[in-house]
């Protein structure tokens, strides 16, 4: 009956399996034709730069969004894109990075369409981008804009059509200058601020990759060392805590011992261990040593599996009770090494 179920589904291409309820019944349901189903349709990139996001899809996206932002979903239209205060406060200066990287939208390329004033065709000029480093060019509305004061736009600031509607009055070459004005103006401010968030951030991200990559070798070191010292104290049967593990103690147990000898004469070591070492991530509590030493028996269980396969074990099982009346068990586990030599044994107590 499955079989021919099978064959009735293959041969049915408006047909899809669901799944199988626990009782073994399959469930089928219909969909429309191929013909209308098909794979979203991608739409060819504009001059404008912008991707396939209506301005009010990316403005609810982006006021809902608090944890981060897709790179993606960024209009970069200048005419388009999505006010700085309609994203979340956790991503504003991300957001404000991403514009001031990518840069201005500048297609020097691109026939500029021109109109009438006062009877005489003036049009959009690609030697102003040269001129006015700052200047958005929208290609969906003929309009030039500014990069700096929209990535620090705000309430209350410059209400100059290259922030709001933009400017298109292409008879007005002195309107950029005056955009610019003096040097306390609110567009030099913006610049200024984006030339520091811009110097923060390298100078943050050089710094943090510097401190994490130093961190992440330290770590690695300390923790070889101690994996080193539990290695050797569980192969030799012998105990790692001690009476009195104080700094000032003349006997602090077997492990932290053997760790501080382990130290000597290695730079590196002495370096991340011991009093080095930060507070909070010794490695040395016997929380963390029963962590290592839980993770190296599985790691070697885990080895003795694979080495074993399908081939023959003996287990031998032993118990008997200490000075304190506790049973003590011993597992003998006895086989035969992948390449069919002496056989091993591996106790375990």
């Amino acid at each position: 009956m499955e079989r021919y179920y099978s064959r009735q589904v293959q041969s049915t291409p408006n047909v899809q399996t669901e799944g199988v309820e626990a009782s073994g019944s399959r469930q089928a349901q219909t969909f429309p034709p191929s013909s209308t189903v098909g794979a979203p349709q991608i739409q060819e990139p504009n001059l404008s730069g912008s991707v396939n996001r209506t301005p009010e899809e990316s403005e609810s996206f982006s006021a809902e969004s608090d944890g981060g932002f897709d790179e993606n979903s960024l209009v970069l239209d200048p005419a388009l894109r999505t006010k700085i205060s309609s994203f979340h406060p956790n991503v504003r200066d991300q957001v404000r990075r991403f514009f001031l990287q990518k840069g201005p939208i500048q297609p020097k390329s691109h026939a500029f369409p021109a109109r009438n004033f006062s009877g005489r065709q003036r049009k959009f000029q690609a030697s102003w981008f040269k001129k006015y480093n700052w200047l958005d060019y929208s290609v969906s509305k003929d309009a030039a804009y500014c990069l700096y004061c929209y990535v620090f736009s705000k309430r209350g600031g410059s209400n100059d059509g290259f922030i709001g509607e933009g400017f298109r009055i292409w008879n007005k070459l002195k309107a950029f200058d005056d955009h610019v004005g003096e040097h306390n103006s609110y567009h030099n401010r913006a610049k200024n601020s984006s030339d520091l968030l811009l110097k923060q951030a390298r100078g943050i991200e050089a710094a943090l990759f510097r401190q994490s990559d130093q961190a992440k070798r330290d770590y690695r070191i300390r923790l070889v060392a101690s994996l080193d010292c539990i290695r050797w104290l569980v192969v030799n049967g012998l105990s790692f805590r001690g009476h009195d593990e104080s700094a000032t103690s003349s006997n602090r147990g077997n492990f932290l011992q053997l760790l501080d000898f382990h130290a000597l004469g290695r730079e590196d070591v002495q370096r991340v261990v011991g009093r080095n070492a930060p507070k909070n991530l010794q490695l040395t509590s016997p929380k963390i040593q029963r962590d290592l030493i839980h993770a190296m028996a599985c790691e070697t269980t885990k080895k003795i599996i694979a080495e074993i396969g399908y081939n023959f074990f003996c287990i031998l099982v032993d118990e008997t009770r200490d000075i304190s009346m506790k049973e003590q068990m011993a597992i003998v586990l006895r086989y035969v090494n992948s390449d069919g030599g002496a056989p091993v044994a591996w106790n375990q107590h």
